[in-house]
């Protein structure tokens, strides 16, 4: 069981901007960190 907190801004709260911007690259990053992991064990059977 994976247990989470979610919080909800609304978009005029004062940090929403920069939190989108966060959230954002957060997603980015992880989909690379993916991405390589996949590509090496496709490639050659590792991780």
């Amino acid at each position: 069981m994976q247990l989470v907190e979610c919080t909800i801004l609304k978009k005029n709260h004062p940090n929403y901007k920069s939190l989108d911007v966060l959230a954002f690259l957060s997603k980015n990053l992880l989909n690379m960190a993916n991405y390589i992991v996949r590509q090496e064990f496709i490639n050659k059977g590792i991780i």
